[in-house]
This record gives structure tokens, sequence and C-alpha cells, in this order.
């Protein structure tokens, strides 16, 4: 199945960004089994082999099955809770 396109009628782009301006995921495209996730590094944190010519963010692009992204934020939720609540 081709990949559907996250874009809505509004122009809007599911994604998560923070404070930290660094790094931010958004969604590249939907398929029945898996997603296909960018996760986007500010030019100052790309890997040094890669070009910036076409670009002002470096990103890599991750498809993962809705059970890898529970277990993913299972595992971060676990990882977190050794800080306090802010």
């Amino acid at each position: 199945m081709e990949a559907a396109s996250v874009e809505g009628d509004a122009g809007v782009v599911p994604s998560l960004e923070f404070t930290e301006p660094n790094v931010a995921f958004s969604v590249a495209s939907y398929r029945d089994e898996s997603t296909s996730v960018r996760v986007h590094f500010a030019l100052e944190t790309k890997p040094v082999d890669q070009s910036s010519h076409d670009r002002d963010q470096f990103w890599v692009e991750v498809e993962v099955t809705a059970a890898e992204l529970d277990s993913a934020a299972d595992e971060w939720d676990k990882a977190l809770s050794v800080f306090p609540d802010r």
C-alpha cells in the first residue's frame, strides 16, 4: 500500500518540538502496518559526514510499527521516572 499523506486540509503536519531546538519529531507518512517518523536535528548537531547544502535541517527517517512506538514510549517513561516532576 502507498503511504498516506500526513498534511491535513489546513496544512498541519503532526510534530513534536521541544524547548531545546536541536531535536524534533514529525510523522512523514502513515501506512497500514507502520508509520515513518522523522527525527530532526539542527545543523549544529548533524553528523559530520552529512552535507547541508540544500536544507536547514538534517533528519533521520525511521519506519516503526504501533507496537514499537508504544514500547519506545514506555521505555522513555521509565527512563524519565528517575527525575523529579516539573
